[in-house]
């Protein structure tokens, strides 16, 4: 399953244009005083302004190269971008998933990772990360009051099943392509502090089917040529 457009609300408009393009370096695809979008290899993710202020953060992760993810510090750090750390670890293992990810945020406090899935990519010969190396938009995360009714809304609307899931309130809907990473709210989004709330956010996957709306999130799905 691919996520080919993430639209996204922010209050600083500005500053996540100048936080994406500039200091991440990605590349634009446009720009106006509303909104703003960016190419992730083959997604779209945009931002669109909102006078209100938000109630939580969003969290969304990048599929990158394995071949690159050793460069992944070094490349924050000339980017003036710091890394979460937690519990002295930069570098996180998912074993289970047969991933490495790095975390970090985005001037709102989006919470932001970097996962290399070696089910996916192979791991070719080591070499410094750039933007060149990131994918796709890999995770999104869904915050729901009902997580149950979700899942299955999921399986008969969005004909999607659960990849992996670990107890009541974790639940990543998709696959390695693409996940919707689906908790109950107050749950902390890893590794950080920051609780999880429902938030505004549209997302378009590359699949057949019908729109949904499920509370704030409104799902398109589109065959792309």
């Amino acid at each position: 399953m691919q996520i080919t457009e993430l639209i996204l609300r922010t209050n600083n408009i500005s500053r996540q244009l100048r936080f994406y393009t500039g200091q991440l370096g990605m590349p634009g695809v446009h720009q106006s005083s509303e909104s703003f979008s960016i190419r992730a290899g083959k997604s779209i993710l945009t931002f669109q302004s909102q006078n209100n202020p938000l109630p939580s953060v969003y969290h969304l992760a990048f599929n990158v190269a394995t071949a690159s993810l050793a460069g992944i510090p070094a490349f924050l750090d000339k980017n003036d971008i710091s890394p979460i750390v937690a519990d002295n670890v930069l570098i996180h293992d998912f074993t289970d998933w047969n991933a490495r990810a790095v975390y970090f945020k985005d001037p709102d406090g989006n919470i932001l990772e970097f996962i290399a899935r070696f089910n996916l990519y192979p791991s070719d010969p080591v070499r410094a990360f750039s933007v060149e190396d990131i994918f796709s938009i890999s995770e999104m995360g869904i915050v729901v009051y009902d997580l149950p009714g979700f899942v299955e809304v999921a399986r008969k609307h969005l004909h999607l099943d659960i990849w992996k899931e670990y107890g009541p309130d974790f639940k990543a809907i998709g696959d390695e392509e693409g996940l919707l990473i689906s908790v109950p709210p107050h749950r902390n989004w890893f590794p950080t502090n920051s609780p999880a709330l429902p938030m505004p956010a549209s997302i378009t996957l590359e699949r057949e089917g019908l729109p949904l709306q499920y509370d704030q999130y409104h799902f398109t799905q589109q065959l792309l040529l």
